[in-house]
């Protein structure tokens, strides 16, 4: 079985590589350990597709949303149905809990999600998923469109395997413990599985203009807007 071999590369190349596979209604799940640039990488990928769709003079709709707002779904759906524009970019930071795929509260979750083309009116969505390592894979996960794991140990290959091939983790788990101070990424998309070396100077942080975060409850945005 033939190695797969580390790359580097420049990190708007790496982009630009997935974003052509990428359907217009596509999932993105980042997923790692803390502290592994999983949020750096999902801002700097959202920022590299912001400004692909406003040099062609497209609106786009930006945010970034914390677990807390995944108490009430159906307050979730009126904000996206209401600020929603042309093109939509939308982060689900630190969703550890979908990992698994259980309890009611994601279900609901994962409906909206399949209904996101619906609910935004609009035909380009683009949807992070941002999550800790977990035993049980979600199929929803497996079904995403790419999947980017950014940190690995050994226990962990067994239930990846469900994501990744086995030659896959295990050349990444090399670079991964020989590389420390890097940020080794295996990335899948299409049907292509690479892994890849970013120095530090080249996964800076985003701008923190493009950030709008949405935490706590939704209720008081809602009822802004209604007077």
């Amino acid at each position: 079985m033939s190695r797969v071999e580390l790359e580097t590369v420049k990190r708007d190349k790496l982009f630009s590589d997935i974003f052509k596979y990428l359907p217009p209604t596509s999932t993105i799940a980042i997923i790692g350990k803390m502290r592994s640039g999983k949020t750096t990488f999902a801002k700097l990928f959202a920022e590299y597709i912001i400004n692909y769709y406003e040099s062609q003079g497209d609106s786009v709709f930006y945010m970034i949303y914390s677990p807390e707002v995944l108490e009430d779904i159906e307050l979730l759906e009126i904000e996206l149905n209401t600020l929603s524009k042309d093109i939509n970019i939308i982060i689900f930071d630190d969703l550890s809990f979908i990992v698994s795929g259980r309890n009611k509260q994601i279900n609901n979750f994962l409906n909206l999600i399949t209904r996101i083309a619906h609910i935004t009116q609009s035909d380009y969505n683009y949807i992070f998923f941002i999550g800790h390592y977990s035993r049980s894979i979600s199929p929803f996960l497996r079904a995403s469109n790419s999947v980017i794991l950014t940190s690995i140990s050994h226990p962990e290959i067994a239930s990846l395997k469900e994501l990744f091939t086995l030659s896959s983790l295990y050349d990444y788990l090399d670079y991964y413990t020989e590389n420390p101070h890097r940020y080794i990424y295996l990335v899948k998309y299409h049907t292509i599985e690479r892994i890849i070396d970013f120095t530090l100077e080249d996964m800076p942080k985003p701008k923190k203009k493009r950030d709008i975060m949405r935490d706590g409850s939704l209720t008081d945005l809602l009822l802004d807007r209604a007077f």
